[in-house]
């Protein structure tokens, strides 16, 4: 929650940014993690990317 609102806020730019750091740290990580480490991984990064992907769609529907 955004400290001053009390209310939670998204950040598009700070989850994209977010996003893309697991995502470099899977690429950097391919190849040297147990295979149960690196399911998770890529599904976490899954999940995350689509859970983005309807945040960014229902943000956009909203401004319309």
């Amino acid at each position: 929650p955004n400290p001053a609102a009390g209310e939670a806020e998204a950040s598009l730019p700070l989850g994209e940014h977010f996003i893309d750091t697991i995502g470099v740290l899977e690429e950097k990580t391919k190849g040297n993690l147990e295979p149960n480490e690196q399911s998770f991984l890529t599904q976490t990064l899954y999940q995350l990317r689509m859970a983005f992907v309807e945040l960014t769609k229902s943000q956009s529907t909203e401004k319309k």
